[in-house]
């Protein structure tokens, strides 16, 4: 694991190895079913958006993609 510029150090996914009793799974579940459905809706919904857009750009278009999750902010400006 490495670290930023600013220092922090960065986050890293893995892969992990649990058994669980059955029951403790099904509890698990009922917390965070709700939540990784709307995920998932979300995720689906913002993939066909993004195609449909990239399958339909114009010369005078611009299509970002930013990982807003990470709290960036997009400041939008035109100078002709």
């Amino acid at each position: 694991m490495g670290f930023t510029k600013e220092g922090k150090e960065k986050k890293a996914s893995k892969m992990e190895y649990n058994e669980t009793p059955p029951h403790a799974l099904i509890q698990y579940l009922k917390l965070h079913l709700k939540e990784f459905v709307l995920h998932n809706y979300i995720a689906r919904w913002q993939d066909v958006h993004f195609k449909e857009a990239m399958s339909n750009v114009y010369n005078d278009m611009v299509i970002s993609c930013i990982d807003f999750s990470n709290n960036y902010a997009m400041i939008h400006w035109h100078n002709f």
